[in-house]
């Protein structure tokens, strides 16, 4: 049901549509100002992916990121 709300929200349009892309070094505050970014514009319904949101997919029976990987 989450994704099905999700695609209702998904631009119409390429004008519609908007990317920001952040590069730094590891560990500067890069997924922390994202973050911060998409609660201050709740209206444009951003989606972050980035390696945090993937390695936390990748987990096995909720187990800390130690070699716990699929």
């Amino acid at each position: 049901m989450i994704s099905f709300l999700h695609i209702l929200n998904a631009p119409l349009t390429f004008s519609q549509s908007e990317v920001v892309m952040l590069i730094g070094l590891p560990a500067c505050g890069k997924t922390s100002w994202a973050n911060r970014y998409r609660d201050e514009n709740k209206n444009k319904n951003y989606t972050i992916l980035g390696t945090d949101e993937i390695l936390t997919q990748m987990k096995v029976m909720n187990l800390r990121r130690k070699r716990n990987f699929c």
